[in-house]
């Protein structure tokens, strides 16, 4: 088994969280989940510091992009956190960028569709 981590996973739909908590959990890690931007900026803002987030595009409150502009301006805890977002598409309404363009140049990862060979990528799983 690899390096245990804390991984903050922020998505609305209670299948999806239940999901990639077990996905996580399966694999070792320590997972928090939270349904919308605000709880996420809640827990993040927390004394507990997390490895990694996964994030959905579309989470209420505020949208994924937004929480992960968010981090990236935030103080130096917040600011250097690997970050994954999560949709179903590339490109978002009356956008002139793509979403995994947008990620680049935040520092994000870009998941497209969940599955294993993610976690390979992210060093979740062996």
């Amino acid at each position: 088994m690899g390096v245990r981590r804390h991984i903050l996973v922020v998505i609305n739909d209670p299948l999806e969280q239940r999901s990639w908590a077990e996905l996580l959990r399966g694999h070792g890690h320590a997972v928090t989940v939270v349904g919308n931007g605000f709880e996420a900026q809640a827990e993040i803002q927390s004394i507990e510091t997390f490895d990694l987030i996964f994030a959905g595009m579309t989470i209420p409150g505020i949208n994924g992009i937004s929480l992960l502009q968010w981090m990236r301006e935030g103080d130096v805890r917040t600011r250097y956190i690997p970050f994954a977002l999560l949709s179903a598409s590339e490109v978002g309404e009356g956008s002139t960028r793509t979403l995994p363009q947008q990620c680049i140049e935040l520092n994000a990862h870009f998941v497209k569709i969940p599955s294993q060979t993610v976690l390979e990528e992210l060093g979740l799983a062996e």
